[in-house]
């Protein structure tokens, strides 16, 4: 069985011409925010349907969060005007200097998004060998969404494009296939489907629910796999807990928190000249951190407009310091009307900063500001920080050298990588699971000793590290209790599925050979000598 980004077939076949493979990165912010959208559904759900029925009492549930941020903002800002207030001040975000966008928290409100053309999670069935190794690979407690498809068939394109995107934000405990009903036509005949839909089955070929193309394009696929996502991501925590007993100190389950040293009084003095007329602004969000009261959305996104027209990021050090302490008093992305989308603004405009810029005061600042964020975001913000660690100034923290502002990014970077890790314990989405493991292995090698750096990598080898990560923690020299838990999963002794948190179901390999998922291939080992040999007569 091969993966269907070394051998993808073009379904169109005008586009056959033109077609060439992709090996592009995934764009992992994106696919996760559109996994996180909910849309209405159109069609209503098969009764008696047990994955179906807990997926719309979960989406029944009373909301707390604003039902349409942008909306509510604006009506705000209209009632504050109506009322002899000051306006809101919202400028509409331009798609070019948007680049580090939050997984929203109201479901129904993210934006449309087409997937990037990665296949490296969605396997292509193209014979019944296939089918049966895609089935005897994947662990028990594990749901494969086969999807069945024909060219130009109603509905194919939105059930081709929602397989895509859940293949590439990787939701808990599920696995994601395709079968071309022509193509594979043995396949088709053998799991007696003739029109195409999308099966859910356990591994061992039960068949859970199934879906039709328009009821994949109304979400009914997506409400179901978030249900599951977050029952497997319940159970990988106390997996977690178990690990955590038998290797004492390798693993860690509590946010840190950066906190300001200096005065409150000396920052506001330095920001005063850099707000201009927006002293009413200042004067309002500095209040609110003595006080520790929630600012208003319109404050926090007037804090973003002059942060982003203003110069390079060391003329904004003492905004972000003020940004920094909002964040550690939890005090941002409330439930007020338009608080989440004001914060993923301020978080934009600050990252931007660093495109071209060295380590220094200011990365270290927003460093600990998005480190902070995680107390109030959680699960939302781990895209956003997988997309800041592709930034040259991340990468440029681990190269040799050190000196003072040095050392406090890595500090700083640090407590980031373990904020995402302990986040990531109870996250839905896994897509973050890789990029947060390469960048804390190379954080390792450069801060061995660290024991936030050491907590990163054990909470992320634990959810599902495979043995050459194991080995490259090992080569690092670490502390003696990663050491003890990179030696057990490098040695086979936590291959169980009592023993990863969320194990990873069996890949195609990318030869194209074909093997048993369910028969472990034994180590060569040296002929038999001649005297234990069985003897024949003659």
């Amino acid at each position: 069985m091969r993966t269907v980004g070394c051998a993808d077939m073009p379904r169109n076949p005008t586009e056959s011409l033109n077609w060439k493979p992709h090996h592009r990165r995934p764009r992992l912010i994106a696919g996760t925010k559109a996994l996180l959208r909910q849309p209405s559904p159109k069609t209503t759900p098969r009764e008696g349907s047990r994955l179906l029925r807990d997926a719309k009492n979960a989406t029944a549930e009373p909301s707390t969060e604003a039902a349409s941020p942008v909306v509510e903002m604006k009506a705000a800002s209209s009632a504050e005007a109506a009322a002899g207030g000051s306006e809101l001040i919202m400028e509409p975000a331009s798609h070019g200097l948007t680049r580090f966008r939050l997984a929203p928290r109201d479901l129904a409100s993210a934006p449309e998004w087409e997937p990037q053309t990665n296949y490296d999670n969605l396997w292509e069935v193209r014979n019944t060998s296939d089918a049966a190794n895609l089935l005897a690979g994947c662990p028990m407690d594990t749901i494969i969404a086969c999807s069945f498809h024909r060219a130009y068939a109603e509905h194919g394109s939105a059930q081709d494009r929602a397989m895509r995107q859940l293949a590439e934000a990787k939701p808990a405990g599920m696995a994601f296939a395709t079968v071309d009903l022509i193509q594979a036509a043995d396949v088709a005949d053998w799991a007696t489907v003739k029109d195409p839909e999308v099966r859910l089955l356990q591994p061992d070929g039960t068949l859970l629910e199934r879906f039709l193309p328009a009821a994949v394009a109304s979400g009914q696929l997506h409400r179901v796999a978030m249900v599951k996502a977050q029952e497997l991501a319940n159970e990988g925590i106390k997996k977690l807990e178990l690990l955590a007993l038998k290797f004492p100190g390798a693993l860690h389950d509590e946010l840190g928190m950066a906190v300001a040293k200096d005065s409150l009084e000396k920052m506001k003095s330095a920001a005063l000249e850099l707000v201009g007329d927006e002293v009413d602004m200042l004067d309002q969000l500095c209040q609110c951190v003595s006080s520790a009261s929630v600012p208003r959305a319109r404050h926090v996104a007037n804090l973003a407009r002059v942060i982003r027209k203003a110069g390079g990021a060391a003329k904004v050090v003492p905004l972000l310091d003020l940004s920094r302490r909002l964040a550690s008093a939890k005090l941002l992305g409330g439930a007020e009307p338009g608080a989440i989308e004001a914060l993923e603004r301020l978080l934009n405009a600050i990252l931007l900063k660093f495109e071209t810029a060295e380590p220094g005061a200011p990365f270290m600042l927003a460093l600990q500001f998005v480190s902070n964020c995680f107390h109030q975001l959680g699960e939302g913000l781990l895209p956003l920080v997988v997309e800041l660690m592709s930034l040259p100034l991340w990468r440029a923290l681990w190269q040799s050298g050190s000196d003072k502002w040095l050392d406090r990014c890595r500090d700083a970077a640090a407590q980031l990588l373990l904020n995402g890790s302990v986040v990531l314990r109870g996250a839905r989405l896994r897509a973050s699971h890789r990029p947060l493991l390469t960048q804390g292995l190379v954080a390792l090698k450069t801060m061995s000793q660290d024991e936030r750096v050491n907590w990163a990598v054990g909470n992320l080898l634990a959810m599902g590290g495979g043995t050459d990560d194991a080995k490259e923690t090992l080569q690092a020299q670490p502390l003696r209790s990663l050491r003890m838990l990179a030696a057990a999963i490098f040695n086979g002794q936590l291959d169980g599925p009592e023993g990863v948190a969320f194990p990873a179901a069996w890949h195609p390999p990318e030869d194209g050979t074909q093997r048993d998922g369910n028969v472990e291939r034994r180590r060569p080992r040296a002929p038999i000598p001649g005297r234990h040999r069985r003897r024949s007569g003659g």
